[in-house]
């Protein structure tokens, strides 16, 4: 059977950002900022009673360190996505080709992926990208603005109708 939807991109860092930001990472960033306060009024509770010493100084800059890592682990997650493309296909980023029939088949350079709408256990809108999750950290990219064949709009419908039976 022809795909009834085909989607196309090119892997980016930027495009993993949006991934990563609304998936599998979408709660470090609350956790880093909550950890930075945390440290912070700790410290400066430590400081005022005067029990600051370098020992908490040292603890205090890894744990700030710890909690920026996390507020920018989305960013720190695509770069190791984009490392990991590249080094797969010896440097060079080849063109992603998602297409929709009766599974959905993701191809990229020599690779090859083979799926079942049966297997997707979430759908994430991550801006200008839909996620469809076939776990908690694994997923297929389709732009938005990325349908060779088909929209978004139609692709939507599709996709819910699939997801339902």
């Amino acid at each position: 059977m022809d795909a009834l939807f085909i989607n196309r991109y090119y892997p980016s860092q930027k495009l993993f950002e949006a991934f990563y930001k609304k998936t599998s990472q979408k709660y470090s960033r609350i956790i880093g900022i909550a950890g930075l306060a945390v440290l912070a009024v700790g410290l400066f509770t430590l400081a005022w009673s005067g029990g600051a010493d370098l020992f908490f100084l040292l603890m205090g800059i890894v744990g700030a360190a710890l909690c920026l890592a996390l507020i920018f682990f989305h960013k720190i997650m695509a770069r190791s996505a984009m490392n990991r493309t590249l080094k797969l296909h010896g440097g060079k980023v080849f063109q992603t080709t998602v297409s929709f029939a009766e599974r959905i088949v993701l191809e990229e350079g020599e690779e090859t992926l083979t799926l079942d709408y049966s297997d997707i256990v979430d759908v994430v809108d991550c801006e200008t990208v839909l996620a469809l999750m076939f776990g908690k950290a694994n997923g297929v990219i389709v732009k938005k603005d990325g349908f060779f064949k088909g929209d978004l709009k139609s692709f939507s419908a599709f996709l819910s109708k699939k997801l339902e039976g």
